[in-house]
């Protein structure tokens, strides 16, 4: 299956170094977060299976008599990483949203982003949405500590990879009643017998 702890373990190290915020995952226990000049709140939400899973056999003859044949269910994931930036700054360079455009203009870079995600076996799909968040009282923003914060939403769509494996099995089947025979001759057979196949 996919690595979820991998996974956050990589999106919060992907969102630290394109933004330089320090972040937190909404989901886990956390004090009071009041970092200057912002930080990232990270949630991952609508997670779901893509198409159907397939099943693939392997045999390996050298396993132990029962266990030569392993099935894997493999199957693409999808799930969104929703960060919103929360910031005391307001001008262009500094809000929230220009925070979430590092992240969104950032996705394909190779070294940047998608080795940190190859880690995880995650791929970038799409960006379902960037806004910024309305203000929520006549025209003033959140307030924590006094200050006015920018807030700023980015989710992006991501694929993950699952694959796992089910208790590997063996069979033996009996072929009865095979005959081997001389194509020029067939009559009577070189040879007739019972054999097991696993």
């Amino acid at each position: 299956m996919a690595d979820w702890s991998l996974i956050r373990t990589q999106l919060e190290t992907w969102v630290e170094n394109r933004t330089g915020l320090p972040t937190h995952w909404n989901e886990r226990p956390q004090g009071w977060i009041n970092e200057d000049p912002g930080y990232v709140i990270l949630r991952i939400i609508s997670r779901r299976s893509v198409g159907h899973d397939s099943l693939d056999y392997v045999v390996d003859d050298t396993a132990p008599a029962g266990q030569e044949i392993q099935i894997t269910q493999n199957g693409t994931r999808q799930f969104t990483l929703q960060a919103q930036v929360r910031t005391w700054r307001h001008t262009d360079d500094f809000d929230a949203l220009n925070y979430t455009s590092l992240l969104r203009d950032s996705l394909c870079l190779p070294q940047a982003s998608k080795a940190i995600f190859d880690v995880a076996k995650i791929d970038f799909a799409t960006v379902v949405s960037e806004v910024q968040v309305n203000n929520t009282r006549d025209g003033v923003g959140e307030m924590i500590d006094g200050r006015d914060l920018s807030i700023a939403n980015i989710d992006i769509l991501f694929n993950a990879y699952s694959s796992i494996d089910d208790t590997p099995t063996g069979y033996v089947e009996t072929i009865n009643d095979l005959e081997f025979y001389d194509v020029d001759n067939p009559v009577p057979p070189i040879w007739t017998g019972d054999i097991e196949v696993t």
